[in-house]
């Protein structure tokens, strides 16, 4: 399972470090944030530019009441020119949920615990 583990971690961040050892760890989860945070602007630049794996962080926003947003001066993707939001309303529940974990992750490397 190690093993399998950390060749999933190279393929998909494109890189091995020491903190893939410990998943649980806040020190993963924050180098993982900044590797997906790296590559979601290298392929958000106007700037063609090799991606670092291919993780990239999803391009919401999260504020404390709940609301998804995308991003300042992105509401599409890139490349494609298509929305990435569906239309006020049509959420369904386990995609807020996906979409607070993952928002969540981003902001742990954002706010120290209390």
């Amino acid at each position: 399972i190690y093993g399998y583990r950390m060749s999933l971690w190279a393929e998909h961040l494109g890189m091995l470090d020491e903190t893939f050892k410990e998943p649980e760890r806040l020190e993963c989860v924050r180098k993982v944030n900044e590797i997906a945070n790296n590559n979601w602007s290298i392929y958000s630049s106007e700037e063609m530019s090799l991606l670092h794996g291919h993780l990239l962080k999803y391009p919401v926003q999260i504020d404390s009441d709940g609301q998804i947003s995308s991003l300042p001066e992105c509401e599409n993707f890139p490349d494609a020119g298509v929305c990435y939001l569906p239309r006020h309303g049509e959420w369904q529940l386990s995609e807020v949920f996906s979409f607070l974990y993952l928002e969540l992750i981003v902001q742990i490397t954002c706010k120290p615990f209390t």
